[in-house]
C-alpha cells in the first residue's frame, strides 16, 4: 500500500502535549494520525462523539467544537497531497 503526505495546522501547545502523550503510548504523531484515520474508516465516521449539547440541553460550544467548525470552513486544512 502506497503512502501519501498530508499537511495540517494545529496549535503549537496542543501539538507538544499530543507528542508527549503519544510518546508515552509508544506512538509518533504520524502513527497516531494513522490510527485516527483507520478508526474513522472502520466506523465510517469520527471515532468519538461530537456534540453541542451542554448541561440541561443547552447549547454550549467548547473550544474543540469551535475549532472543528473553523477547520470545516477552511477547506485548505483538508487538502491531501496525491502520491505520484
Amino acid at each position: 500500500m502506497g503512502q501519501t503526505n498530508i499537511s495540517i495546522r494545529v496549535d503549537e501547545d496542543v501539538k507538544k502535549e499530543a507528542e508527549t502523550l503519544f510518546a508515552k503510548l509508544g506512538l509518533t504523531l504520524s502513527s497516531a494520525t494513522n490510527v485516527f484515520y483507520r478508526q474513522a474508516v472502520r466506523t465510517q465516521g469520527i471515532p468519538f462523539p461530537l456534540t453541542l449539547v451542554g448541561q440541561q440541553g443547552q447549547t454550549d460550544e467548547t473550544d474543540a467544537e469551535i475549532e472543528i467548525k473553523s477547520y470545516r470552513q477552511d477547506k485548505r486544512m483538508w487538502r491531501v497531497k496525491p502520491e505520484r
